[in-house]
């Protein structure tokens, strides 16, 4: 699992910034949305839709402003501990997920802007 999980990370931060979208939903329900269908994804070790979705994550977060973000980010964090609780893969998972979700993140950002 812990292999899975650092796959999937891998595989979130290499599509977040290749892929906007628009949607009718508010920021903070697609971060819901999106946090929903990636611990799915990882529970039922579907990488082409853990791709899809990251791709697609990726894609409209760089189309939001500041407060959308903020958000957004609120609610996917939420999101994943909720999903991780809901299909039993627990809080510490969570954690350990959005530690090395953030932590790619920054990494990206950092190479993005050099």
């Amino acid at each position: 699992m812990r292999n899975l999980f650092l796959a999937a990370v891998a595989m979130l931060m290499t599509a977040t910034f290749a892929f906007a979208a628009t949607s009718s939903q508010t920021p903070s329900q697609k971060g819901t949305e999106y946090a929903q269908k990636i611990i799915k994804a990882l529970v039922v070790e579907d990488y082409d839709a853990l791709y899809q979705n990251s791709e697609s994550m990726g894609y409209y977060v760089v189309n939001l402003d500041e407060s959308q973000i903020d958000s957004f980010f609120e609610s996917f964090n939420e999101g994943i501990y909720y999903y991780c609780n809901y299909y039993g893969l627990g809080e510490e998972f969570a954690r350990e997920f959005l530690e090395s979700f953030y932590s790619s993140l920054l990494e990206e950002l950092a190479a993005y802007d050099n």
